[in-house]
């Protein structure tokens, strides 16, 4: 049944996109604020419905733009999972733009694309600040990489002195924990099974998306936690340590034998 399922959820997701995608191009020609986040978050919450993914919110969920969110990075369906919920833009990988589909896709929700040239980082961090000027909302995986969902890098510190030297403006740096529950509708994650959800480093992100969306069921939890206080004085690799530790915290443990 995978395969099948596969290729008619693949459809679904062609025709959803090609539906959607027309719309956002012609309110990105007239705006880019807030407005220009709807139809993405309306594309989300289809792909979500088209792979059966489940998410169930805790914590406490922001009720302002103008947040620094940060977070774990599990697998390729995170995006549709944290953009049917929150309006704001992503910070990926500079690789990222060059996937098929999901590049173009990724560039019309605003994304910002992070090189490890110098040259480039400045231009991605001047686009970040552009953002959060505009007070909207940013969202940052802050690990620069994906597990499958057991555990938590450390956070890299340096995009954490963006907010702290907005300080004054309110941003707010919010955390969350994003945990799967269960895959095919079985609580018993074994290592064979997480990874059939799970965006490790040796998967390939398409691998990845196309694992998702054959499978029947899965259940993700987005916990938001306690936005972090910061001031212009904060230091950035303690903020992030925190934040850090704040996302480790959340993470629900489930036996990966």
């Amino acid at each position: 049944m995978r395969l099948p399922r596969l290729f008619f959820r693949l459809s679904l997701f062609a025709v959803w996109t090609v539906i959607l995608v027309p719309l956002q191009l012609i309110i990105l020609c007239f705006t880019k604020n807030h407005i220009a986040y709807y139809v993405p978050r309306l594309w989300h919450r289809g792909v979500l419905c088209i792979a059966n993914t489940k998410v169930i919110i805790t914590g406490h969920k922001p009720s302002h733009d103008h947040c620094f969110f940060v977070g774990n990075h599990i697998s390729s369906m995170d995006i549709p999972i944290l953009g049917s919920i929150l309006l704001g833009s992503f910070v990926a990988k500079a690789d990222v733009e060059s996937y098929p589909v999901f590049g173009f896709l990724a560039n019309i929700q605003q994304t910002v694309f992070i090189s490890r040239k110098s040259s480039a980082a400045k231009i991605a961090q001047q686009k970040i600040r552009s953002i959060l000027n505009q007070e909207k909302n940013l969202i940052l995986f802050p690990e620069g990489t994906s597990t499958d969902g057991t555990y938590v890098e450390p956070f890299k510190s340096t995009l954490f002195s963006i907010p702290i030297e907005m300080a004054d403006t309110n941003i707010v740096i919010q955390p969350f924990t994003l945990s799967l529950l269960s895959v095919e509708r079985s609580t018993d994650l074994s290592r064979a099974r997480r990874n059939l959800f799970a965006l490790t480093p040796e998967v390939e992100f398409g691998e990845n998306f196309f694992s998702i969306m054959s499978l029947r069921e899965a259940i993700v939890e987005l916990h938001f936690h306690d936005p972090i206080n910061i001031t212009p004085h904060s230091d950035r690799k303690q903020i992030a340590n925190d934040a850090h530790k704040a996302v480790v915290s959340g993470l629900k443990n489930h036996s990966t034998s």
